[in-house]
């Protein structure tokens, strides 16, 4: 039996929309990583602010989708 509220693996529409920005700042990062370590540490600083704000905001719009998207009526059972 798997455990219940778990939901690690649910991304959401928007989450499949953000992926690649998320991607392709993730790999900004790892090309500044060859560059002086002050320019390596206000940049990747930047970026990874720059990706958590878009993880959250894009964690906020999944919540918001799916608080507009009816799951259909569930039925009660009667014992």
């Amino acid at each position: 039996m798997g455990r219940k509220g778990t939901r690690k693996g649910r991304r959401g529409l928007v989450g499949y929309v953000y992926a690649p920005v998320s991607q392709a700042i993730g790999a900004v990062r790892n090309t500044v990583s060859a560059t002086s370590n002050t320019v390596k540490r206000v940049v990747g600083n930047s970026l990874r602010g720059a990706n958590t704000i878009g993880r959250k905001v894009t964690r906020r719009a999944n919540a918001t989708l799916r608080g507009l998207v009816p799951r259909g009526t569930r039925r009660r059972r009667r014992n």
